[in-house]
């Protein structure tokens, strides 16, 4: 998983198996939210309700700014290769610009068998990279008036 930073002190975290990644990032400053709460902490907690025996390796890449550079997702997809992950859980992306680099890197990880879940940007961009690539699943987070645009974008990739 490709996030935020967190402590993961919540109960909720005692018992399940999520490890940080020993990286240039690990010690990467975080902001907790009102609840107390980082990005990654909801995501794991969202993916452990689902599924408590998941095991989540953590590449914090995401800064306390909630940024983080093209160089840091392609290397943080390098080492969860590297990891041998199943799937790659991605909250980021870059809506900006497309990147051969990080096609080549997704490709890569999908021809190893990794399926790669990356979020589209939330402010309407027409792209987003990795989540517009037709061999990753891109989500989106929309309000229930286009959930029709929503299930024929994933009928289209799915196809």
């Amino acid at each position: 998983m490709l996030d935020s930073n967190g402590s993961f002190d919540n109960p909720f975290f005692q018992d399940k198996k999520i490890v940080k990644i020993d990286c240039k990032w690990k010690d990467q400053e975080y902001t907790k939210d009102a609840f107390g709460f980082t990005h990654a902490e909801y995501v794991c907690s969202f993916i452990l309700k689902e599924n408590p025996e998941a095991e989540i390796i953590l590449v914090p890449i995401v800064r306390k700014n909630k940024k983080s550079t093209v160089l840091d997702m392609i290397e943080g997809i390098e080492l969860l290769i590297e990891e041998q992950v199943d799937i790659i859980n991605m909250s980021i992306g870059d809506e900006y610009k497309y990147h051969k680099e990080i096609e080549e890197v997704c490709r890569a990880a999908t021809e190893k068998g990794i399926l790669i879940v990356a979020a589209y940007s939330n402010q309407k961009a027409e792209e987003t990279y990795p989540a517009s690539f037709p061999f990753v699943m891109g989500v989106r987070c929309w309000i229930w008036r286009t959930r029709y645009k929503f299930f024929n974008m994933m009928k289209r990739k799915m196809m």
